[in-house]
């Protein structure tokens, strides 16, 4: 009797010993085949290769040693004023040709004396849409018109309108101001007849904090306007860059560091009155609720400020607001503006243009 009881004993673990294999096999099976097919979690995308382009031209980038651009030095030396025109003449340089190669019309003008450019696709398939896009560039260097290789690729691919907020440059202008400036135009847009939930809030860079703190700002104000989406290429989420993947990518992201450069900028940019670790319009102290407009995310794994993008994107789903992330290996810091024709930044508005064609009111 106690051989049969043994006997069936050890007949039980063995089933429960295989049965754990299978479901072991199962997942580790999972694991392989979902980021292959793209998805590796809910809500995320995963592009786990870099492609032979994108690699070629991060090798260039690592060539150039843009990430050593010492932003401390340039101040103390009185010549911010002069990189910042080096930086928009040789980002401007191919503009001409952008225009005629993404087919679009251009036109620059000013809402409430902050300057726009007006990006029109030669069809629009939904006037009634559009996209305010905010452009980055640590809120010293660039502008709209330095920024065309990430806007203007997206109104034609999407064929929507586009204005491009060319908000003024820190240090003369601060973080609020910045957003103040982002918020009178997307007034102006809803007076001219827009649906704030056909409007879409775009950034990359410093351009996605000031995206987040905008619509955050829209919400909790008198009128309380709720745009249409958001859309974030490695947003900086944390100006006073406390996480780790400020020293884990370090080295890796070919664009950005965060010694004498980062620090500084937001040093320039914050309000005066204000420490960086306690600014209140910083995008990691805002109180997100579940009423925030969707958001779209994407970065690259080597992305300097890939650690708190990612807690970013953990708050937002904790906070039950529809969110998604796009992850791209062996990526930089906004890589979509380096080459809009590598294949990872195909990939990357061919799933803006989802999100948006989803989260807008009307299908685009």
């Amino acid at each position: 009797m106690k051989n049969l009881k043994t006997t069936q004993l050890v007949k039980n673990f063995s089933n429960l010993l295989k049965n754990l294999i299978q479901i072991f096999t199962l997942c580790f099976c999972l694991l392989i085949i979902l980021p292959e097919s793209g998805y590796a979690r809910t809500n995320s995308y995963t592009k786990n290769v870099i492609s032979k382009e994108s690699q070629l031209v991060l090798e260039d980038l690592q060539k150039k040693n843009l990430n050593q651009l010492n932003l401390r030095k340039i101040v103390d030396d009185g010549e911010l004023k002069q990189i910042q025109q080096l930086y928009e003449d040789y980002l401007t340089a191919d503009n001409e040709k952008l225009v005629k190669e993404y087919q679009v019309t251009i036109r620059n003008y000013q809402i409430d004396n902050t300057d726009v450019i007006d990006i029109r696709p030669l069809k629009e398939d939904h006037p009634e849409k559009i996209i305010v896009y905010v452009h980055g560039g640590a809120f010293v260097f660039l502008s709209a018109k330095s920024s065309y290789k990430t806007s203007l690729p997206i109104a034609r691919d999407l064929n929507i309108r586009v204005i491009a907020v060319d908000y003024k440059l820190a240090p003369e202008q601060k973080y609020t101001f910045m957003v103040q400036e982002i918020e009178k135009v997307i007034h102006r847009l809803i007076e001219d007849g827009y649906i704030s939930s056909n409007i879409a809030l775009m950034g990359d860079s410093a351009g996605g904090a000031l995206v987040v703190s905008t619509a955050y700002s829209l919400m909790n104000s008198s009128k309380q306007i709720r745009l249409g989406t958001l859309v974030l290429l490695s947003p900086w989420i944390d100006l006073a860059c406390q996480e780790n993947s400020i020293i884990d990518n370090q080295d890796t992201d070919p664009i950005l560091r965060k010694k004498d450069y980062l620090e500084v900028a937001a040093d320039l940019v914050v309000d005066q009155g204000y420490d960086i670790n306690n600014f209140p319009l910083n995008p990691v102290h805002l109180k997100y609720e579940r009423q925030f407009p969707p958001v779209l995310i994407q970065l690259g794994t080597r992305d300097i400020l890939r650690e708190q993008i990612e807690l970013f994107y953990d708050k937002l789903r904790q906070k039950d607001i529809t969110s998604k992330i796009d992850r791209y290996e062996g990526m930089w810091h906004v890589f979509q503006g380096s080459n809009p024709e590598l294949p990872e930044s195909v990939i990357a508005r061919k799933s803006i243009k989802q999100f948006i064609n989803k989260h807008l009111k009307n299908a685009i």
